[in-house]
């Protein structure tokens, strides 16, 4: 789905622990490692390596790449707070 802020067009998935939601993600930006941690059961960590350092989700965050493609995490509360659907 496709989000704007302000005049900023970025394309976000929030993430959820099933294979779907996961490539979805790995697709959005293919160039970034990914990969989920089960260290603690029932808490499923998302990892994904970018050129900026490790970037973490946890399950419900929402996973935001930018116009520039760069690619960073952020809790549901925020994005809700800062973003809408594009039109």
């Amino acid at each position: 789905m496709i989000y704007e802020l302000r005049s900023h067009i970025v394309e976000a998935i929030q993430f959820e622990d099933n294979v779907e939601r996961i490539a979805a993600i790995s697709n959005m930006s293919p160039q970034n490692h990914i990969g989920v941690s089960y260290f603690e059961p029932n808490v499923p960590i998302l990892k994904i390596q970018t050129v900026q350092g490790l970037a973490i989700a946890h399950e419900y965050d929402w996973v935001i790449k930018d116009m520039y493609g760069t690619v960073t995490t952020m809790d549901p509360k925020e994005f809700q707070s800062l973003y809408r659907p594009a039109e």
